[in-house]
This record gives C-alpha cells, structure tokens and sequence, in this order.
C-alpha cells in the first residue's frame, strides 16, 4: 500500500491537470499494463520471477493480500493468516486466473482487476460491495502441472493396467513433487498423502521387463525416503523405521536410508543400533559433513544415557553392604530377598524420568539381582504405565524398561 500511495501521489511537485479529479486506482492503472485486452486486468511487476510461465492447467502456491480502493488494510489476506494457499486454474475468479497465468515462480506482482472479472453487480456482501474494482496483490511461490496427472485418474480401473510404466512414473513423479512443496511449507500430513498416492501408484505398476523393474525401484526408493522423512518430521519413528527399510531393501546402501533408518533407532532410544547404522553411512561417504555431525550427535546422546543409565543404577543401590551384594550375587538364581523401601522409592523416582528425562528407555544389569527384586521392579514399573521386558544379552541379562506411551496416530 506504501508503494501504490507513493505510485498514485508521484515525486514531483508539479501536479498532472488530468490527476486531479482521479481516484487512487485510476492513478496507479496509468503504470500498469493491460493483461485482458480491454482493461480488465491489468498488471505491475514489483518483483520479476524465473523460468517459464506457468500452464493453465497447473495448481499454485501463493501469497496474496486483496484491497478495496480507499482501504489501506486488505479485506483478505494470505500472508495475515501466515497460510500459503493452494489455488486450482480453472477453479478461481476469472481476473485471478489471468493474472496467475501470467506470472512466474518468485515473482510479486499488482493487479488491478475489474468487477466484470472479479465479484460483478452481486459483490460478496458484507466485505465485498457492488460492482467493486480490487487490487491483488500476489506472489507466486510454486506449482505443478496437473494435467497428467488429471488425465491418468480420469481413467477407469481396467484402462490404467494397459497405462505405460513410462508415464505412470511421470503421474508418481507429480505426485511426489505435490508432497516436496507441502513438505516445504512444513505440512507434513498432506506431504505423506501425496507420497502415499505416488507409492500406491508404483506398487500397482505392471512389469514386464528388467529395465522396467530397476526404473521402478529407483522411483520406489525416492519415495519411501521422503516417507521415512516424513516420519522423523511427525516424531512418528515406526514409520519412519518401515519406510527407511523398506528402502535399504530396494538398495542395500543407500546413504539416506542408512542415516534416516539411525535417526528413526535413536528417536526410540537404540542407540547402538542408531550408531551402526549411520557408522555405515558414514563409511559409503565418509566426507559428507552432515553424516559425520549425526555420528558424532549419536555418540553424544549415547554417552549421556549411559551415563545417567550407571548414575541411576548407582543411586538405586549404593546403600547396599558389599556382604548384600555378595550375598545377592550368590542367589541370583533364586528369588532371594526383595527391594527395600528406600530403594524402592529411588527406583520409582528414577523411572519417572521416562516422562520427563527425554529418553524413551533404560536397562538394568541383573546380574546383582535378585529374581524377587526384578519382579518387584518389573511390576513397578508396569504400575507407572511402562513395560518390562527381561533381555538376555549373552554374559549379562538386561531388565529393559519402556516408555510406551502410544504416539498418535498419522492421519493418512
């Protein structure tokens, strides 16, 4: 609204004799250019985009903020509610489509726009009056052909099993490229539908060959890693575990799957396995500077669960005798004696940081356990809402207790 004052009120101070009886629209409409032909739409660049113009079959990403004359505060504004909008061509006021299929990508642009192409004698009662002319402003963030992908849905069951793999990849390919501009915009439920769409389409694919099999995996791939991503994104780490791996099944190193497959294992609080496998990424690229700063991030938080895992483990028995631990030692096959009350209380309080300590597990040697004291633990920690789970790792058994609070579910 600054630049269109300074656009309708000049730099000079001698006064146009045609000026003076105009409104701020006539004004700023002697510096714009006819879109429509007949003066309908017309249009200033503020800021030029790139590449081509889009297709009239595309959907868009935009920013807008829409005006009436004599307003300095938009009756509608994208950019007020922080939401990127999604617009369809075809689908919009007639003065939006002609001026959206005249813009590039980053390009912000005004248009004036007539009544006949926007709201007409009915306007859009109460923000929109009779027969007003709006100004648009609008910037062109992204967008995507659709046509294709209209044409391949618009097919019935039995037409789509006869539909070349070459151009169901090119459908899968739109799809997914739908998903990477939402996931952009960091929404990403609809990020994953889209990927999930592309997915469906590739796994219904017809093979009749080996070259189509390997052009098939390679699409496959791209998507269950942006799956996987997903995943890690909505703090959802099983399904980023299914897709990362299903990926290293397609390919065996695959860098991404390898790392995306260790964040996933570290998000559930595995670290060794996390630090296997980005080990493994790091081996296949053992420059890229990204792999080593998630190895070197794994080793952190590894270090400090071990850490706070011997601290608790310390405090929980540390008023033990050395004659108790020989004696506890000595009975570990038996059901011996139980937990005292102090020991107790420190090993309810300890387990309470499952809540609040950011970690979704710890393990206890029993070793110098009782088997009446890890029942004793096991059925506390059942009471706390965790699960107890007794692992044999070989030499030394570990009693495994788990934050199992469900995640919520992904809406797809």
């Amino acid at each position: 609204m600054q630049q269109m004052r300074a656009l309708c009120l000049g730099g000079s101070n001698d006064a146009d004799p045609d000026e003076v009886n105009m409104t701020p629209f006539e004004k700023l409409a002697r510096s714009m250019f006819d879109l429509s032909g007949d003066g309908g739409v017309l249009k200033l660049i503020l800021h030029p985009g790139i590449r081509d113009v889009i297709p009239k079959t595309a959907a868009v990403r935009v920013h807008y903020n829409f005006y009436l004359e004599y307003s300095e505060a938009p009756f509608d504004s994208s950019r007020l509610r922080n939401e990127r909008v999604r617009l369809r061509l075809g689908e919009i006021l007639p003065g939006l489509e002609i001026a959206l299929c005249s813009m590039r990508v980053d390009e912000l642009s005004q248009f004036l726009v007539l009544p006949a192409y926007a709201y007409g004698a009915l306007g859009c009662s109460p923000r929109i009056p009779s027969n007003a002319t709006l100004l648009m402003e609008v910037e062109l963030l992204a967008f995507f052909d659709y046509s294709l992908v209209d044409e391949f849905y618009s097919m019935t069951a039995e037409e789509r099993r006869h539909v070349p793999l070459e151009k169901i990849l090119l459908v899968a390919a739109k799809e997914r490229e739908a998903g990477n501009v939402l996931f952009r915009a960091n929404q990403f439920g609809p990020a994953s539908r889209k990927y999930l769409k592309a997915l469906h389409l590739l796994q219904d694919a017809h093979l009749v060959s080996e070259e189509a099999e390997a052009k098939l995996d390679g699409s496959l791939i791209k998507v269950h890693l942006n799956l996987a991503l997903c995943g890690l994104r909505r703090c959802l780490p099983c399904y980023a575990f299914k897709h990362a791996s299903e990926a290293l099944r397609l390919q065996p190193q695959c860098i991404k799957a390898l790392v995306r497959l260790g964040q996933a294992h570290m998000m559930q609080g595995e670290f060794v396995r996390a630090q296997d496998c980005i080990f493994r990424a790091h081996l296949l690229a053992p420059l890229n500077s990204n792999i080593i700063a998630q190895l070197k991030h794994v080793n952190e938080k590894w270090q400090q669960f071990q850490k706070l895992e011997k601290d608790l483990y310390g405090r929980m028995f540390k008023s033990a005798s050395s004659a108790q631990v020989a004696k506890v030692a000595s009975s570990s096959h038996t059901r011996g004696v139980g937990l005292d009350e102090a020991s107790k209380m420190i090993f309810r309080k300890n387990i309470q940081t499952l809540h609040t300590g950011g970690i979704s597990q710890m393990s206890f040697p029993t070793t110098m356990l009782t088997a009446c004291q890890v029942e004793e633990m096991s059925a506390m920690a059942t009471a706390e809402g965790f699960t107890a789970q007794l692992l044999d790792k070989g030499p030394v058994n570990m009693l495994k207790i788990s934050n199992v609070r469900t995640p919520p579910k992904p809406f797809f």
